[in-house]
């Protein structure tokens, strides 16, 4: 039975017959046994912040600004129709997920129909090629970070965006209809308001446009001269043609001008400026370019090997052009640009999969300064390159070595069914590693042991589980490895504190103040430490330094006020409340303004009780 059924798959498969249904039953059934033990995981790092903010529609600008205004907005709509149950932001995050598998399988199965590759070997096999691809962008066990961290929606749905982008204007080529390209357009602009990796689509929209329009007829040079030819001859012929300019013109231009205009926005000058690192020291322009080749190693080797996934990575900066390490990665990326070259003539496919992968980092692997260096997803947008690029790649490898087209699709189902499955498996384990703060930071700590950070974060995991002890050990620990760490030092003095230890809990305030005076996270739980002292006119002070600073700081006014009323003897003590009295909203304490767990960011330079890894 088993034999039949696999002789029936391969004649399937050799003969490039899909029932239209199927590629939708695979995708969902592989997205939902790889995902479906996420949906009851906890928010984490910035999905705190974001929660905490979160409103109608109508707030989102207010609360957010115009930037990435349509990933709030489903945020808003997921909150308007459940709340804060974690439940539906998982399954709005997978729904996101299927739908871009399923887009990266259209994209390759229309861009196996283009004068470029219409007649190639690989089009006889065009829809198994594009579900393999689809499949792996599915299964990929990288994946996982831009699906299952529930902020990270921007990436995927903007990656979402993009797809469809790209896919509407090979049709748009093929049929010749505007609307498909005002499709392009819309898709775009929706991107753009997602996240900012959407403004390398011009590029790649052109760069689509050259590869499978316009360097058909390329003769038999090869390489790099190959791919020269064909771009100084479209340059000349097809891009003079009415249809490529209008097609250009309508999709290219205002995507253009949107980029352009968010550039404005975020002011040209200031996105350049050095970023300041949890650790303290600045990433330059330079620093950040030199770190970024040893990054773009790191992504590709996950791309190969999928282990050892990591949240916060422990990633020193690069700071010399010599280094080896940095002149390995930069001859990587060569090697790279000189196989899409070689591969141009005879496997487009495959060599624009690279272009793809490289052309989507262009925004957050390059020049422009982030406060952390690597995130895996970042990977996502890159991934369908990558994907395309790998099912290709087999497929053609099996049609070189073998010459009966059953063997060949032997092998490649037989690779494909394993590097599924275990692509498949790896990524449901390490969703496993998401279901709760406690499980994730373990998991960090194991695989960056010497991060501050990370230490700091998990000792805050502890805390809120009532491990004192064990949260103790771990803010030792990470003033070890950071002695001038502000988060953790105020947690520690907020648990010497509570220990009775008021004198060591000051040392370890003022300290982190003298470090940082601009963190009002610290300097409210010294506050909050002082009024459960009784010293009422130094937390006051303390209060007033805030506003100083940030007229609007809601629990510094709250602190005020109750310090007011204590005095006027409508509260009953220092910490104590009469009836109906406004309470602190912190997750460490009773105190009418509780003290802050001051857990550290991944991208944002201070927090005020949640530990994140920005959206970005």
């Amino acid at each position: 039975m088993l034999i039949e059924r696999w002789r029936h798959l391969l004649r399937q498969v050799e003969r490039d017959n899909i029932d239209p249904w199927w590629p939708v039953t695979v995708i969902t059934t592989l997205g939902f046994v790889g995902y479906a033990n996420t949906f009851g995981h906890q928010f984490a790092f910035d999905d705190l912040v974001m929660m905490s903010n979160i409103g109608p529609p109508g707030t989102l600008v207010d609360s957010f600004g115009w930037l990435r205004l349509f990933g709030y907005f489903t945020f808003s709509l997921n909150w308007l129709l459940g709340g804060k149950t974690v439940f539906g932001y998982h399954l709005v995050n997978l729904i996101i997920h299927l739908l871009a598998s399923w887009m990266v399988y259209q994209l390759a199965l229309v861009t196996l129909t283009t004068p470029a590759l219409r007649r190639s070997p690989l089009a006889k096999h065009r829809r198994w090629l594009s579900l393999l691809a689809g499949l792996i962008f599915l299964t990929h066990p990288v994946q996982t970070q831009a699906v299952t961290y529930i902020i990270q929606r921007f990436a995927s749905l903007a990656t979402l965006w993009y797809l469809l982008a790209v896919y509407l204007y090979a049709r748009g080529r093929l049929t010749n209809q505007m609307w498909y390209l005002a499709g392009t357009l819309a898709a775009g602009l929706l991107g753009i308001f997602t996240k900012e990796i959407v403004a390398t689509l011009p590029i790649m929209l052109v760069a689509y446009e050259w590869f499978f329009f316009g360097a058909v007829g390329v003769g038999t040079k090869t390489g790099a001269r190959v791919a020269a030819t064909s771009l100084k001859s479209w340059l000349k012929t097809t891009l003079s043609q009415r249809r490529v300019q209008l097609g250009l013109l309508v999709t290219v231009l205002p995507i253009l001008l949107m980029v352009a205009g968010i550039f404005w926005l975020y002011h040209p000058s200031s996105i350049f400026l050095p970023q300041e690192q949890y650790t303290g020291e600045d990433i330059t322009v330079t620093s950040y370019a030199l770190t970024q080749p040893r990054v773009i190693t790191r992504y590709l080797r996950l791309v190969f090997v999928p282990t050892g996934l990591n949240v916060d990575y422990d990633f020193p900066l690069s700071h010399s052009l010599t280094e080896p390490a940095v002149l390995a990665g930069l001859a990587l990326i060569g090697g790279l640009l000189a196989a899409a070259a070689w591969l141009f003539r005879r496997h487009r496919l495959i060599s624009f999969g690279i272009v793809w992968f490289l052309v989507a980092m262009l925004v957050e692997s390059s020049v422009i300064p982030l406060k952390d260096v690597i995130f895996e997803h970042r990977l996502y947008l890159p991934m369908v390159g990558a994907s395309t690029a790998l099912a290709a790649g087999l497929t053609q490898l099996s049609l070189v070595l073998f010459r009966h087209r059953r063997q060949a699709m032997a092998m490649v189902v037989s690779v494909a069914l394993v590097m599924l499955a275990s692509y498949t498996t790896l990524t449901a384990a390490r969703n496993q590693v998401w279901r709760n703060e406690l499980s994730l930071w373990q998991d960090i700590a194991h695989k960056s042991p010497r991060d501050s950070r990370v230490h700091n974060n998990l000792g805050v995991a502890y805390k809120r589980l009532g491990q004192i002890e064990l949260a103790k050990h771990h803010y030792y620990l990470s003033l070890e490895y950071d002695p001038d760490y502000t988060s953790s030092l105020s947690n520690l003095a907020n648990i010497v504190s509570d220990e009775g230890d008021k004198k060591e809990a000051e040392r370890l305030y003022r300290r982190a103040l003298e470090l940082d005076a601009d963190r009002h996270d610290v300097r409210q739980n010294f506050a909050a430490t002082l009024w459960n002292e009784g010293r009422y006119d130094e937390a006051l002070a303390e209060f007033e330094t805030i506003l100083a600073a940030d007229p609007d700081h809601e629990k510094a006014l709250l602190g005020i006020e109750l310090i007011n009323r204590q005095r006027a003897g409508e509260l009953r003590g220092p910490g104590e409340r009469g009836s109906g009295e406004p309470r602190g909203s912190g997750a460490e304490g009773q105190q009418p303004v509780s003290r802050q767990p001051a857990q550290t960011s991944t991208e944002s330079a201070t927090t005020e009780s949640a530990a994140t890894t920005s959206g970005r």
